[in-house]
């Protein structure tokens, strides 16, 4: 039967926090859940974890408050009239495809089986091309997709037509699958068994063709659509799923199977300069290594050992070229990235700045040189004996930046030393410390 609607706004409906709140944390799981389905075969541990994680979520909701009523809006998913998902990209968001496709309302009811959340899960999640395994077609929508499984404890409501502003329709009707009348397999056998006679084709009439002319507000419409197309941060999707993945993972062997996924796309990113997203995965692991997390000791040395892989010397050393190219913008956002591998990468960077050629990558190396001074100076001074002369003197010029007074002492032995520059930068430093 077709739910009955009162007349109150969603902001006059009463809502309980608590229901609101567990609400959201399922729609939040369903989403990243789905995701899953786009990397891992369906019998891949890590997908089955996700699997039962949401069953058991959306299980305690149900036992908790009763059914989970999701009121779907173009962008949005509502319960109890307030928002609890929202996402403007029209090729990511789940809601705006629910909303395409008709559903304006969708229920779990108690009862439901983990098998019904994951041919629904496959529905909403997975591309339109199932027709290999015999599937519904990648002409079929998610309103015919879900009235062919008959998911007895998933309903949902859908609008009668969509034909005109699919914000203004409020007629609705609950799409249950109901046996064919008698009546219609008769009228049906009609259709099948008709005269060929009146199949023979007739001359197609072709409608006159108008050319239209979009308004500037639709203009500027289609322009933020696409403006919204182009800032999908895929790299950003892809290591939030990663991410979601270890966040709920415990077994040890899968855990290292995931750092390593994510240490080959650290590199990558690396090499094409997007420190940005790289910093995002070192932010993570750090995160990860929080005592409040509770990890057990052996997915902590793992984490520790993928923290040093990321830094290992020969992928710092291979960042010469890298620098040597790289925009004054990009070269601003290398600093945080070195700095979280941490005082383990003292050497490794100093031989890069033995190799790279520019002036401002050299000058970023130092200040990425000066911060990590403050976790391991001594680091620093056992290298002031390097056979480079150019690698000492800006090395002094590191210490000089440091403001420790410890390091005045390993200072002197420059002060005749057989090349000029070095000697001089040491003559300054000294003046600067003693001035301190």
């Amino acid at each position: 039967m077709p739910e009955h609607h009162t007349d109150l706004t969603e902001d006059e409906i009463d809502y309980d926090q608590e229901e609101v709140q567990s609400a959201k944390e399922v729609v939040q799981f369903l989403t990243k859940t789905a995701k899953t389905l786009k990397i891992y075969l369906p019998n891949n541990p890590i997908h089955q974890k996700f699997i039962n994680s949401l069953f058991e979520k959306l299980s305690t909701h149900i036992e908790s408050f009763g059914p989970l009523r999701l009121r779907i809006k173009q962008f949005e998913i509502l319960c109890s009239g307030q928002q609890i998902y929202e996402n403007l990209n029209r090729l990511e968001s789940i809601a705006f495809r629910l909303f395409i496709d008709g559903l304006r309302e969708l229920s779990f009811y108690p009862g439901l089986e983990k098998k019904e959340l994951i041919t629904f899960l496959k529905i909403i999640g997975q591309e339109a091309d199932d027709e290999a395994e015999g599937e519904a077609g990648a002409d079929d929508d998610i309103v015919t997709r879900l009235w062919e499984k008959h998911l007895t404890h998933i309903q949902y409501i859908v609008v009668d037509d969509l034909k005109g502003d699919m914000d203004a329709v409020e007629t609705c009707r609950e799409m249950r699958p109901e046996p064919p009348k008698p009546q219609q397999l008769q009228a049906l056998h009609q259709q099948e068994v008709v005269s060929p006679a009146h199949l023979v084709p007739k001359g197609v009439d072709i409608p006159a063709l108008h050319i239209f002319k979009l308004s500037e507000e639709e203009v500027s419409a289609i322009k933020r659509e696409l403006r919204w197309e182009e800032e999908i941060d895929i790299v950003n999707e892809l290591e939030g799923m990663l991410f979601d993945i270890l966040r709920i993972e415990t077994d040890v062997a899968r855990f290292s199977e995931v750092l390593g996924i994510i240490d080959n796309i650290l590199e990558e990113l690396m090499f094409k300069a997007d420190f940005i997203h790289a910093r995002k995965i070192l932010e993570f692991y750090w995160e990860m290594l929080d005592p409040e997390k509770a990890l057990s000791a052996e997915l902590v040395d793992l984490l520790k050992k993928a923290l040093i892989q990321g830094g290992n010397p020969e992928r710092i050393a291979s960042m010469d070229d890298v620098l040597n190219r790289v925009s004054s913008e990009a070269l601003d956002q290398f600093l945080p990235l070195m700095v979280l591998f941490q005082k383990e990468v003292i050497p490794s960077v100093i031989e890069l700045l033995a190799e790279v050629k520019a002036m401002k990558p050299r000058r970023v190396l130092c200040d990425i040189l000066v911060e990590l001074a403050q976790m391991d100076v001594n680091a620093i001074i056992a290298c002031l004996h390097d056979r480079r002369w150019f690698v000492v003197r800006n090395l002094i010029y590191v210490l000089g930046k440091t403001g420790d007074a410890c390091v005045i002492e390993h200072l002197p032995q420059f002060v005749h030393h057989e090349e000029l520059k070095v000697s001089l930068r040491y003559e300054r430093k000294s003046c600067m410390f003693w001035m301190r």
